[in-house]
């Protein structure tokens, strides 16, 4: 097995980097990550992409454009609160409607 490494524009030294649920990147983790994936993971019959949120088979879309200052604002917020962007777009409609 080959292990993984950080490429040359990251020094961990230095930095500290994280993945999208915000779990630090270390060389523990990718190896841990690098493990599953050769070992190979269980996929379920009939589940493609993400679970539904009703419940149901699917969850439709909602698509809506914004400006640029009110997605950096957004993104700002969502950030220091550990949301996302879709939701708080959920939270929204819903007390819209």
């Amino acid at each position: 097995m080959n292990k993984l490494r950080a490429g040359p524009d990251y020094d961990p030294a230095t930095e500290t980097l994280y993945d999208s649920k915000g779990n630090a990147v270390t060389q523990d983790y990718i190896d841990e990550l690098s493990a599953a994936a050769e070992a190979g993971y269980e996929v379920e019959a009939g589940q493609v992409g993400r679970p539904s949120l009703s419940g149901r088979a699917d969850s439709p879309q909602i698509r809506v454009r914004v400006s640029t200052e009110l997605r950096r604002r957004a993104e700002a917020r969502v950030s220091a609160e550990g949301k996302s962007i879709s939701e708080v777009a959920r939270e929204a409609l819903e007390h819209y409607v």
